[in-house]
């Protein structure tokens, strides 16, 4: 399984992921502490609900030694 050889909070315990809609608004701020991203809001603006179809930005900031942090972009379908 992918999660096997991807395991992002066993690789950098201290990550910080943020993910923006395409008008630039926080719609999902995660670490090792929050559940992980499966498609809803956890922020206040929109807690809970299940995010519309569309194209979002992350930043995913690894705070591991000197690696920069990775931006990009992903498309969600529903």
């Amino acid at each position: 399984m992918i999660d096997e050889v991807y395991n992002i909070p066993e690789a950098f315990p201290d990550f910080d992921l943020k993910i923006y809609n395409r008008y630039g608004s926080l719609v999902y701020e995660g670490n090792i502490d929050t559940e992980e991203f499966r498609g809803g809001s956890n922020v206040s603006l929109s807690l809970g609900d299940d995010l519309p179809t569309g194209t979002y930005f992350y930043v995913f900031t690894p705070n591991f030694e000197n690696n920069l942090p990775i931006q990009g972009s992903f498309y969600l379908s529903r």
